[in-house]
Order: structure tokens, then sequence, then C-alpha cells
């Protein structure tokens, strides 16, 4: 809420807050001016079950994580497997050369890789948000967001003859871009691979033959991720994905359990009847909540059953699309978010045994 005016008589929720925290930060901005106020909030429990079952739709499955981290430290992986990389690990080995965080430079499209590994781009940057703050020193350092693609055009000089003067040139033909009526269009990804370098500095690069009229190049709308992996060994990948995704269900399981407290204090408020019960239930409710150092309680929960997973079905009983599901393919299914009231958790364990049960008896295995 963008309010800032003292003279605020009342505030009117038109949709019940996700937590506490905002409740508070909201019904805050009235009587600043310390005159009494008001607070109506209009609550409505089909919002509730709307928003709980929104709560689930950055759910991951493990495999993907696993995936997504194989994609991340791939570029390290290709350094150390380099002739520069093993020069530089086995002089470090001899003590002759300080190794520091070696030219391990990533992109990965975000609606390629969503769209394979059923990810959202929240879940991604998330990831990456881990990745960069792991044990307080970090694995990766995010970059500024770049394009996935380039197109490039050649005014003056043939590229094969610029390539022999600008490494950025050689880097772009190494990379093997198509070729269409004599415009380069580049994989962002592969430019930085063969580039060596980050996907600022190959802007910055190209930005530099531009000013000398020797190319243009125009950058595409689709929106990719960037990082440097600033280990020097490559972590364990397993623990690393039993770790982050631990996190991400835990996150997740806040998220939730606050929505549960809100409505669970704001519909026995309801219930009351008379404002000054409503008003002192609800104030203690709220100091008790931030005076407590103990985690949130866990709140009832209502139970009223190409790459297929148990998220992936909980996904579809609750309607919520996703690149590898979206909406306007899969909501003509029957399923498609009849059962929202269902707890989503609850969804995805009773999908995954039966989906392991049905390939066992086909004698086959799950994918992911």
């Amino acid at each position: 809420m963008g309010v800032d005016k003292a003279k605020l008589g009342a505030v009117v929720h038109l949709q019940m807050p996700r937590s506490l925290e905002d409740y508070v930060q909201q019904a805050g901005r009235a009587g600043r001016d310390g005159s009494e106020a008001q607070c109506v909030m209009l609550l409505d429990k089909t919002d509730y079950v709307k928003l709980r079952s929104l709560g689930h739709s950055t759910a991951a499955d493990r495999a993907a994580i696993a995936t997504l981290l194989v994609r991340i430290f791939q570029p390290l992986q290709d350094y150390l497997a380099s002739p520069t990389g093993q020069a530089a690990a086995a002089a470090e080995a001899a003590g002759s050369l300080a190794f520091g965080a070696p030219p391990a430079f990533g992109v990965l499209t975000v609606k390629e890789v969503g769209l394979e590994l059923d990810l959202t781009e929240e879940v991604m940057e998330t990831v990456m948000s881990y990745l960069q703050g792991h044990s307080g020193q970090g694995l990766i350092t995010a970059l500024p967001s770049t394009s996935a693609f380039l197109d490039i055009f050649f005014h003056r000089t043939p590229p094969q003859h610029l390539a022999k003067r600008h490494p950025i040139i050689a880097a772009l033909l190494a990379s093997k871009p198509k070729v269409i009526k004599g415009i380069h269009k580049a994989n962002m990804a592969r430019l930085v691979a063969a580039a060596g370098v980050s996907s600022s500095a190959v802007v910055g690069q190209l930005a530099e033959l531009a000013r000398l009229q020797e190319i243009h190049f125009e950058m595409s709308p689709m929106r990719a991720l960037a990082w440097r992996v600033v280990v020097r060994h490559q972590p364990d990948l397993d623990a690393l994905t039993d770790s982050i995704f631990k996190r991400l269900c835990r996150q997740q399981q806040v998220a939730i359990r606050r929505l549960d407290v809100v409505y669970s204090l704001m519909a026995a408020a309801g219930a009351a009847g008379d404002q000054r019960v409503q008003e002192a239930l609800i104030r203690r409710a709220v100091t008790d909540y931030f005076d407590s150092e103990a985690d949130l309680p866990h709140m009832p929960r209502a139970r009223d059953g190409r790459r297929l997973t148990g998220v992936a079905v909980a996904r579809i009983f609750h309607g919520l699309a996703t690149p590898a599901y979206p909406s306007d393919q899969w909501r003509k299914c029957g399923f498609w978010g009849q059962y929202t009231a269902w707890d989503f958790g609850y969804i995805v364990e009773v999908a995954g045994r039966e989906i392991e049960r049905l390939f066992a008896l086909q004698g086959l295995q799950p994918s992911g």
C-alpha cells in the first residue's frame, strides 16, 4: 500500500492479507494522527481457499531442481575440463599460482528452461539467491539479467576477417549462430560460453564494434538469467539439491501457515460479533504472534487424492498454470482446478506413489 497520509480514518480489506505481517502493515495506515480509526475486512472463505491454492504455484519437483543445478554449474565443469582450466589447477597445486574465481559464466533462457523443467521464473531466481548466499560465502554471483538472443548485422568487414582482430566475433562464429540473409542470430548462452566472459561484457564488446560502425545488433525481448560461478571446485550437487529443495519446501510451508493464521484469527473474530471483543481478540493474537519465538503454529489443512510428476498432478488439480502445463491447453481437462480445497502436499504424495506404481507395473522408470 503506497498510502502515507496522517488523517486516514479507516482501512478496508477487500481481500484477506496473506500474513499477519501484511495485515499489521496495511491496518497501520489508518489513525497515524493519533485519532481513533477503524479497520474492516471482508472475509470470504472462497478467497482463502484460492489464496492457499496459489501459495503452491511455486512448488517444484526435486529432479527439476537437480537438473537446474547441473545447468548452473556446467560452466565451471567446462572450464575445469578445458586446457586453460587444467593448467590453472596444476599451477595452483604446485603453489605457483593463486587460483581465483574461474571465468565460468552462464546464461539460461527463462522460457526454455521453465518449459523443459516445469519451473517458474520465481523458483529459478530463488535458487540463484540461495546459491549466492550459500554458507555465507556463496557459490555463484548473480549477474544482471540479459537477452536470450541477439541479431547481429555486419556492415563493413566480413565476420571471418573481423574475427581475426576482435575476439568477440571469433567467439560468435565459434558459437555457430544461424545465418539468415546475412544476419547472425546468436544464442546468448552459447556466445557467453564461447567468449568466456559475462553477458554484460559480450554486449559491451559488441557495442564498441557498433560505435566503429562495423556492426549493429538487436537484443531479443526474451529474458535470460546470468551468473558467474565463483567456487574453484565442483560442489556436491546431490547434497546441494537436497538442501535447496528442503528450503524451497520450507519457504512454501511457512507462507501457507501464515495464511492459515490470518484466516483462523479473522474467522474467529468474525464469529465473535461484538466489535470490542473482536478488537481484543485480534490485539491479543497479533501480540502473541510477534512476541513468540517459536515456529508458526501448525494449522489444520482441508482434505475434502511430456514429464508427469506428483507436483504436476497437484498443480493440475489446483488449476495452477506453469510453462509446461499452460492453462489455455489444460483448463479443458476435467480435473483442472477442481480440487483447490484439497491439501497440495497430500495430492503430490498420493499422485507420486500412484505414478511410481503404474510405471512399476509397466516395467518402466518414471522420468525425472
